[in-house]
């Protein structure tokens, strides 16, 4: 099957000063507004996650945006001219100059030709029992083919959600990789900034592997 287009809506938040917070703050800021729309912040009164294909991403930057698909697309519609007059971050107020909402398509999937990305979020592509069998393995070569496995299955994972089927093999090949460890959530999490080549088209507004809906994850295609 050919790369096809999936249609997606996004919402710009413009703000003074210049927003500063990062995914996890800007969906609190958002979210604690409609703490009933669970499509926005997709956990249930437990706490736990409902979507494993999360229908709302939050990217943060100077100009936040949010990012919907599916079912989250009517409630950025629905929030839309109702976001209020400023996002309240702990004890810092960001006001609210203007919102531009967007609708585009975004094409994904495998393509005849290569195409080499960068990440310009961190990658979270461990789980526990990946960063296990990471941290065991010695060689370097053999770390960045676990790596080339995973990055595959997320492919897989973003094809799904969004409906696309993969009938051809998939490539990959990481030309370079950084560590990114950090704490998120109390948690001890190993990120990655990568560059790598491979035969799948990837949206820069969707993201791979874990904590998406937070920003992490994109890649940008590297031009000639």
């Amino acid at each position: 099957m050919a790369s096809f287009n999936v249609h997606i809506r996004k919402l710009l938040i413009y703000t003074e000063p210049p927003f500063n917070g990062n995914g996890e703050e800007l969906r609190k800021a958002v979210t604690g507004k409609w703490k009933n729309r669970t499509p926005l912040h997709g956990h249930d009164s437990e706490g736990r996650p409902i979507y494993w294909f999360p229908p709302v991403r939050y990217l943060p930057g100077n100009i936040p945006r949010l990012v919907a698909l599916d079912k989250g697309m009517d409630e950025l519609e629905n929030i839309y001219s109702s976001l209020g007059e400023e996002l309240i971050v702990g004890s810092k107020a960001f006001i609210i100059t203007a919102t531009e909402m967007l609708d585009f398509t975004v094409r994904l999937g495998v393509s005849d030709e290569l195409h080499t990305y960068y990440s310009i979020s961190p990658w979270v592509a461990l789980n526990q029992r990946r960063y296990e069998e990471y941290q065991r393995i010695g060689s370097r070569i053999e770390r960045m083919k676990l790596l080339e496995k995973i990055f595959i299955g997320n492919l897989l994972v973003l094809a799904k959600g969004v409906g696309y089927t993969v009938e051809d093999k998939l490539f990959a090949k990481i030309h370079s990789s950084k560590e990114i460890p950090w704490k998120f959530k109390g948690m001890n999490v190993l990120g990655f900034i990568v560059e790598l080549t491979t035969n799948f088209q990837i949206p820069v507004e969707l993201g791979l592997g874990k904590h998406t809906s937070l920003g992490f994850g994109r890649f940008s295609e590297r031009t000639p």
